[in-house]
């Protein structure tokens, strides 16, 4: 399910102070996230804001779908939970606080409402803030302003996604207006916002019924794509040369006409002509001289077409254009000046190099407006199974560009390969071959791509085989539970090879860890970072260090990671084919990893620091983006508690001859919470037992005889190694 309001996505270990707030309030954008990765995100300190504003103010409001109420006494948990289900009143999801338990053992939480419908009118959005107050009459009343700034927290406590409360049921139940109140009264005064109604277009419903049909020569008409010819039943065929000559003070204005071509036709600048026949493309060059003609500056065009049979269109700035046939096979449509020290802008065909490629075009280049023949308000949603008469469906903008069909009535969102999907009731690839044909896309793979697919999807199968049990048994071990992530991630990757993309030979990728944890459905982030990591040290996958990779990427990527404020660019990898020659260092680093006691929940920079901080070469193709913090070593902070646990440690095994890594927590559980000193135990261990010459080992009956362990089971143990 995906919602939007306004998030933060740095994480904050405790309630930030003044001058971190000022960074929130200017640092927080308008997301379109799925409710998980929100509440996942504020469970790790990220902050967010329920309400959409254009500006900063609480007149900028624009609409909002969540509703958050917090408890900061008085209260518990488990009773809130209750009185939830007893007044039938469900949170999407809840989470504790910075504070939760610091305080006299306070309970302090937040819950977190998702409206059924998105509210626009900022007196309504208030009355279902107050009735939600109303209705738990132990929460805090300073969160009254609905669309005031949250923080995150620490722990998710409970989570049900699918839930949502009727806006008009909640008013009703709990509401109460106090209209003697001067500041309610004046509120209330206010005009109300009023949602943009917008009504479909001439062609919608002919449009709908087209992809219905999956009509595409329907489709094609309708959108413009004139495929007749009145001069001749002969086609034009592709092999379309389209050049502007112009001088660089003037490309702008080409650039800017070649975008109202998109617009109007679905053929931009960045694409090559491949009409099949010719009253399309005159219809085009029409638009184009009436375009030029507007404009005070001389700029000549040239078009040129390989056929049997083609046309001369001359202009010299007149109202009238003379159209003549000609037996020099070319068709020219110019303006009348042609400058010195020219610069040429020519269109690319609509051929693509990797699939990848192609599906971002559809998704984020294709006008969806135009496709279906809406406007750019609100209008009653057309998908299966939604009788909709209170206008709910628009098509917005996502942060990364894409057009997204949203309806707030039947709660789908769609691409316009899903609204394919969902109108004409056919599968993805049909959907995918529909939007192709009606706009001349093609996909065409080098060989070289071609052969890396199948290099990668050949290492994907390996993965399940016999072989790879049998060969390398230790790495088969080492990621049972992760190996299904690795697969998604390597099947990410096969549509992303492209040809212009490659380092040595081989394929290279990027991707972000909010791109993996979709690919994987790992809600965590923390979760992510670790699995991804093990596959690096295991040397399934490769990350790439800054100086490996082109120039022009690296630099996109670092201005992409800029402007959202993070201090690092998202990782390149690269794969190398499996088999027994590439990975035989796997085996050997999953049995290092075993006999240096590396838990997959301990995997850390600072756990390889640690463990192997005599080899920073190893550490830095695991961590290549942070080469310089590597040579830092580890924080103050964590030596301080890595010392603390090895006193504990030393002292047990003194008294008793031995100690758990339970132990160890629960005698440090009155000083510092259980999961901090268990997260450092095993980030910690190897180092312990290598400063003082001790081992861990399983409780096996000897053991347990030798040290009198009374306990069920075989625990592992930590021992003086001299006693192993």
């Amino acid at each position: 399910m995906t919602v939007k309001c306004m998030y933060f996505s740095k994480k904050y270990n405790s309630k930030p102070d003044g001058k971190e707030v000022a960074v929130i309030q200017n640092s927080l954008k308008p997301v379109d996230m799925d409710i998980r990765d929100l509440a996942a995100g504020l469970a790790q300190g990220c902050t967010f804001r329920p309400a959409v504003l254009k500006g900063k103010t609480k007149d900028s409001f624009q609409f909002q779908e969540l509703f958050a109420v917090d408890f900061d006494h008085n209260s518990t948990i488990n009773e809130t939970l209750k009185l939830c289900k007893d007044l039938k009143l469900i949170p999407v999801f809840a989470y504790t606080s910075f504070r939760h338990l610091q305080v006299d053992g306070e309970h302090r939480f937040r819950l977190v409402f998702h409206s059924s419908r998105p509210i626009t009118d900022y007196v309504e959005r208030d009355k279902i803030q107050l009735a939600l107050m109303r209705a738990f009459s132990k929460s805090d009343p300073q969160c009254k302003n609905a669309d005031r700034l949250f923080f995150g927290g620490r722990q998710l406590i409970c989570e049900n996604y699918d839930f949502c409360f009727d806006p008009d049921d909640i008013i009703n139940r709990f509401y109460e207006a106090k209209p003697s109140n001067k500041q309610q009264a004046s509120i209330n005064n206010k005009p109300k916002a009023k949602r943009k109604i917008s009504e479909f277009d001439d062609t919608h419903f002919e449009k709908i019924e087209a992809i219905r049909k999956l009509d595409v020569a329907a489709m094609r008409r309708l959108l413009g794509f004139d495929d007749t010819c009145n001069d001749s039943n002969d086609e034009i065929k592709n092999n379309i040369n389209l050049s502007f000559i112009t001088t660089p003070n003037n490309v702008d204005i080409v650039t800017n006409i070649m975008g109202k071509v998109k617009k109007r036709f679905g053929i931009g600048i960045n694409e090559i002509l491949t009409l099949s026949q010719g009253n399309q493309l005159l219809n085009i060059l029409d638009f184009i001289y009436n375009e030029l003609n507007k404009q005070s500056t001389d700029t000549k065009l040239e078009i040129s077409i390989n056929d049997n049979q083609d046309y001369t269109l001359n202009s010299d700035l007149e109202s009238d254009r003379e159209k003549k046939r000609t037996n020099n096979n070319s068709l020219f449509y110019q303006s009348t000046f042609s400058p010195k020290n020219p610069t040429s802008i020519n269109s690319k065909q609509n051929l693509f190099k990797c699939r990848h490629d192609l599906l971002n075009y559809i998704t984020s280049e294709i006008d969806l407006f135009e496709f279906l023949g809406v406007g750019r308000g609100y209008f009653p949603c057309f998908l299966p199974n939604h009788s909709d008469t209170n206008p709910s469906a628009h098509v917005y903008l996502t942060d990364d560009g894409r057009q997204v069909y949203r309806c707030f009535g039947c709660d789908r969102s769609r691409s316009i390969i899903g609204i394919v999907e969902e109108l004409s009731g056919c599968r993805r690839h049909k959907a995918i071959e529909f939007v192709k044909n009606v706009y001349n896309l093609e996909l065409e793979q080098s060989d070289w791509v071609i052969e890396n697919q199948q290099i990668l999807m050949d290492s994907i199968n390996f993965l399940d085989s016999a072989e790879f049990k049998d060969t390398f048994p230790e790495p088969d071990r080492r990621i049972s539970r992760s190996k299904q992530h690795l697969k998604s991630i390597l099947m990410s990757f096969v549509p992303l090879i492209n040809e212009d993309l490659q380092i040595n030979g081989r394929p290279l990728f990027f991707a972000s860890y909010s791109q993996l944890q979709n690919v994987t459905n790992i809600r965590s982030r923390d979760q992510i970072v670790r699995t991804v990591t093990q596959f690096t040290a295991l040397k399934l996958i490769e990350k790439l260090a800054d100086e490996t990779v082109p120039e022009n990427v690296l630099n996109k990527s670092k201005s992409i990671a800029k402007s959202y404020g993070f201090r690092k660019h998202c990782n390149f990898y690269s794969v190398e084919d499996y088999g027994v020659s590439t990975l035989s260092q796997s085996e050997e680093m999953a049995k290092l990893l075993k006999n240096k006691n590396v838990r997959s929940k301990g995997i850390s920079r600072e756990m390889f620091l640690r463990t192997f901080g005599d080899n920073k070469e190893e550490i830095n193709k695991i961590y290549p983006q942070y080469k310089n913090e590597n040579q830092k070593g580890t924080s103050e902070k964590s030596d301080a508690l890595t010392l603390e646990i090895s006193l504990i440690i030393v002292e047990q095994i003194d008294k008793k001859g031995w100690t758990t890594e339970r132990e160890v927590v629960e005698i440090l559980k009155p000083f510092y919470k259980s999961e901090t000193v268990d997260r450092q135990l095993k980030r910690s261990l190897q180092e312990i037992l290598d400063t003082y010459n001790l081992s861990r080992i399983r409780a096996n009956k000897i053991v347990k005889e030798r040290y009198k362990i009374d306990s069920a089971g075989y625990p592992f143990v930590i021992t003086q190694a001299q006693e192993c």
